[in-house]
């Protein structure tokens, strides 16, 4: 007879390739394209083989020079060096694009660069399986990932290019390292895998400092303050990367960018926005109460759960535009999983909960 964790394991080997069947079935056509996907591919290509990365813009007035390129019915105003955001993701899509023997801007296909979050998403779902199981249980872990693996909402977004693909990586493999971290103070692999994963978040993108920012509060609540002190130096040292990044390339200009996109920040409803603007997903809006329900009780699930969707958002009202982080629904991709963690969690827990009502509606 097999056990609970070997019917498990081949449940998520299950749930993972129907994950990739439904995510690649018609990617390169839906979602339409948001030419974000393609700047994260040119920035990269162009780093890769000129050394110099060159994207389209938004903030020409920053940059003071821009060309017009024109294709495919769209104008995208480039410019050299590119520095609206760091270089890993591009690199990473990019690198991708170059093995599939993409060399020019025009080159540069959805059929080839969608594979890079596609596959991510699948990591991601094993990576959250993981957590779940060691913070919430085996069944409320595979309730999560199944309706990770088919929700429309999360099979859209899986799909797109865009940098949080990575980030959620990034995440959630800082998360497993503070599970092991928590039983394990002072093993080296969690602690490289931790401080790997606070650096290489805010040079994917810099709202990416949230993974230090939570991974520092748990271990500062865990009373591991060198550990919290480390996650919260990796994080930073992200940031100074950027800037050594963007000075390499010119720093006058790296200053004016990110002072253009400072200016970008208005008010301080950015975060309500992200969250608010889930709830056209009804399994969203259901996490959300399985995370509050997880948080009313404290302990490791709050930590490793609730505690990281909650640093990200404070995040993103410090750092986004509300207006940005509502309508665009991928600045939400990197918490989806915690809060799907939440809605299988609240689905097992009414589950249990019925079967202890009728079992006891059966004794009397």
């Amino acid at each position: 007879m097999l056990r609970p964790q070997r019917i498990a394991a081949l449940a998520v080997v299950v749930i993972v390739l129907v994950a990739a069947y439904l995510r690649g079935r018609g990617y390169a056509q839906s979602p339409p394209l948001n030419a974000d996907e393609y700047d994260w591919a040119w920035t990269g290509l162009s780093l890769l083989q000129q050394h110099v990365p060159t994207g389209w813009t938004g903030l020409g007035a920053a940059y003071g020079h821009w060309v017009s390129f024109e294709w495919q019915g769209n104008e995208y105003p480039l410019v050299t060096p590119y520095l609206d955001h760091p270089p890993l993701f591009s690199i990473l899509v990019g690198g991708v694009a170059w093995i599939a023997g993409e060399r020019e801007l025009t080159d540069v296909s959805l059929s080839v660069i969608r594979l890079v979050p596609i596959g991510l998403s699948l990591v991601v779902l094993v990576l959250a399986y993981r957590l779940a199981q060691a913070t919430v249980g085996i069944w409320p872990a595979l309730i999560a990932i199944l309706l990770l693996a088919f929700s429309p909402a999360a099979i859209t977004l899986a799909r797109v290019t865009e940098s949080e693909a990575l980030l959620t990586v990034w995440l959630f493999t800082a998360l497993l390292a503070l599970n092991r971290l928590q039983k394990r103070p002072t093993d080296r692999y969690a602690i490289v895998l931790l401080v790997i994963s606070c650096v290489a978040a805010p040079l994917t993108k810099v709202p990416g400092i949230a993974v230090g920012f939570a991974a520092a509060v748990a271990m500062y609540s865990w009373r591991r303050p060198r550990l919290a002190l480390m996650a919260g130096i990796a994080a930073f040292a992200g940031i100074v990367l950027f800037a050594a990044y963007g000075a390499l390339l010119d720093f006058g200009l790296f200053l004016n960018i990110w002072s253009a996109q400072a200016d970008r920040h208005t008010g301080f409803s950015a975060g309500y926005e992200l969250l608010r603007g889930g709830l056209a997903d009804w399994c969203w809006g259901l996490g959300i109460v399985g995370l509050s329900v997880l948080a009313a009780r404290g302990g490791s699930a709050a930590r490793l759960v609730v505690w990281p969707v909650l640093a990200y958002v404070v995040v993103i009202t410090l750092t986004a535009n509300a207006d940005l982080a509502g309508r665009y629904d991928w600045y939400r991709i990197p918490i989806y999983p915690l809060v799907y963690i939440g809605a299988g969690f609240l689905i097992a827990e009414l589950v249990r909960g019925v079967r202890t009502l009728a079992a006891k509606q059966e004794d009397v």
